[in-house]
């Protein structure tokens, strides 16, 4: 009798693409800044409307603070897409990317906007096309 088993492995790993490690990290980030937002706002923002103007400027951003939460959410429940459907999300996320950072540009103008917003929103594109060279590399 012989006693041929195949061995297995008890601690099973689990490898995540950069892909959806990235859609994680973001999807939280977001998550916590629509939540920041939304309840915490006149803490948390940087950019604020003395006056009259204060209540709206308040109610603006809590609006953005209902597209982080749904952008959070999107993003997490998406990231284990694969294929072309992923690749056109990526596509969507940079060029709503440039979008944002044309508009920080034409901000600028009109009020002082400090530079971390226009470094997070260059690391963000950056971190973005990592990903779609990562998808790319995949095909």
């Amino acid at each position: 009798m012989s006693n041929n088993k195949k061995a297995s492995n008890p601690s099973s790993t689990i490898t995540h693409s950069y892909t959806e490690t990235f859609f994680k990290v973001y999807a939280f980030l977001f998550l916590v800044a629509g939540l920041a937002l939304l309840f915490f706002t006149k803490e948390v923002t940087i950019i604020t409307t003395p006056g009259k103007c204060e209540k709206l400027s308040i109610i603006v951003q809590q609006f953005l603070a209902n597209t982080y939460l749904f952008i959070g959410f999107l993003i997490f429940f998406v990231r284990k897409t694969e294929g072309r459907v992923m690749t056109n999300i990526i596509v969507s996320f940079i060029l709503a990317g440039f979008i944002n950072l044309y508009l920080l540009f034409s901000l600028k103008d009109y009020a002082i906007v400090p530079s971390v917003y226009f470094i997070a929103q260059i690391v963000m594109q950056l971190s973005i096309f990592i990903t779609l060279f990562d998808q790319v590399k995949k095909k």
